[in-house]
């Protein structure tokens, strides 16, 4: 999308055309005297301009039409690329672009907007699905996060994923949904995953925590299997494999049985705590390589 454009065509020069105002409503020009109309100007009962049509290319479309209020510019509208229909809307505030609205496939709903602060670009809309609701926000807003990407994958207007971005690679990646209904993933400098946290719809109470390895196999976990707000298993893992477990199975917050594993997933040693009295009572070894 190209907005050097439209500067030209916002300063078109309407200062010649006070002494028509007080004459007519709707002022026909040919201002490059091919005998062909290319500006139309319509005013309002007080003479003021409310609309200004330009057909810059003599093709008989005009291509833009800029809209004002009390002397502002307030919207225009532009066919960017040729196929004689605007499908591109930008708004004004005092005479300032604030944002593009683009309607791609000509159904009159925009597929894609794009909201502005002076120069700078503050948030891009897209409609993902064709279905008239943005479904994806990428925003320039955070100071820590140079780009924030938001998704609404079942379209039910409620963004539940967020991801954010630091020097184009994914870090932090945010999601609401029904099992788990949170969960929060953490991402290394290079985009590699390393943390994964799942909890409540709140966040507040986890439910499980697990680390991974530079190569992305598991390193550790810690579950809250029964939901009561402690973790009752831990485990370690070592190239991916589980090699360790340790489990709270009377849930009161304490380890009371104990399992390691080779390299290949058999068990070598087995303990147990069967009376819960904080000491071991079952300790048996296996062989494994």
């Amino acid at each position: 999308m190209r907005f050097s454009a439209i500067a030209v065509a916002v300063v078109l020069g309407l200062g010649c055309l006070v002494p028509m105002v007080e004459a007519a409503r709707v002022v026909r020009r040919d201002t490059n005297a091919d005998g062909k109309v290319d500006q139309i100007v319509r005013l309002d009962d007080g003479g003021a301009v409310q609309r200004l049509e330009v057909d810059g290319d003599g093709d008989g479309f005009f291509e833009t039409v800029q809209h004002y209020r009390n002397g502002e510019l307030v919207r225009l509208e532009t066919d960017g690329d040729g196929d004689r229909r605007r499908e591109t809307r930008f708004l004004y505030e005092q005479g300032v672009r604030v944002r593009a609205e683009m309607d791609d496939d000509g159904d009159g709903r925009a597929e894609r907007a794009v909201d502005f602060q002076g120069d700078r670009r503050l948030r891009d809309y897209e409609d993902t699905d064709g279905d008239g609701r943005f479904d994806r926000i990428l925003s320039y807003l955070d100071p820590f996060w140079p780009l924030v990407e938001e998704r609404d994958g079942d379209g039910d207007g409620f963004f539940e994923e967020r991801s954010t971005y630091l020097d184009g690679i994914l870090r932090e990646r945010e999601v609401h949904g029904a099992d788990p209904p949170y969960r929060a993933e953490s991402y290394d400098a290079r985009g590699r995953l390393f943390l994964v946290v799942e909890g409540d719809a709140q966040g507040k109470r986890v439910r499980s925590v697990w680390t991974f390895d530079p190569e992305g196999r598991p390193a550790s976990c810690l579950e809250d299997r029964n939901g009561d707000g402690r973790m009752d298993l831990w485990g370690r893992y070592e190239a991916g494999r589980l090699r360790y477990l340790a489990e709270d199975r009377n849930g009161d917050g304490r380890p009371d049985a104990w399992t390691e594993y080779d390299s290949v997933g058999k068990e070598v040693r087995v303990r147990r705590d069967v009376d819960y009295d904080g000491a071991v009572d079952i300790d048996r070894k296996e062989n494994g390589s």
